[in-house]
């Protein structure tokens, strides 16, 4: 007899679409596979128009059967927007730039605590003692996501928001 199929995971969490997006995006450009740099601009799209909502600025934590569920936290919008930039990079269409922008805006504006910290979920800006997001493991921290996408966008306001964070963690960087 077959043993039953395991169950299985379907839904698709914003962070891990968003690091499959850069890779696609990348892989495609430097690659020269054009149809990988339209997987991700047909992921990106996919991702922004269910799991983004433009009313509340606020970012899905994951889709599942077709619709958005769960708050993001900062990773997904740090990763999507990531993501955003690398199809931005990839097709030299310049919307998913804003779009980034936009993600990465309304993350600072939820996650960042009065100390400048970075925190890795709206709930835990107002703990006692708040979860900090700043390990990266297997893959960066939203604290470096974040980070990543602040410097990329440049501009006065983006590299002051990025100083920030970087200004807390220095202290944590062997010399």
């Amino acid at each position: 007899t077959t043993a039953p199929a395991p169950a299985r995971d379907e839904k698709q969490v914003a962070a891990l679409n968003g690091l499959a997006i850069v890779a696609h995006a990348q892989a495609g450009s430097l690659l020269g596979k054009p149809e990988w740099r339209a997987r991700a601009r047909r992921a990106a799209e996919r991702f922004w128009s269910i799991a983004w909502d433009e009313r509340r600025r606020r970012l899905a934590h994951e889709l599942w059967r077709g619709r958005a569920q769960g708050e993001g936290l900062l990773e997904d919008y740090a990763h999507v927007a990531r993501g955003l930039l690398a199809v931005a990079a990839a097709t030299g269409e310049s919307r998913w730039r804003a779009r980034a922008e936009s993600l990465i805006d309304a993350a600072l504006k939820a996650f960042t605590g009065e100390d400048g910290r970075l925190y890795a979920s709206r709930e835990a800006v107002r703990l006692p003692l708040p979860l900090i997001d700043t390990e990266d493991y297997g893959y960066p921290s939203g604290t470096s996501a974040t980070i990543e996408v602040l410097l990329a966008l440049g501009g006065e306001l983006h590299l002051a928001a990025a100083s920030r964070p970087l200004q807390n963690l220095s202290g944590g960087i062997a010399a």
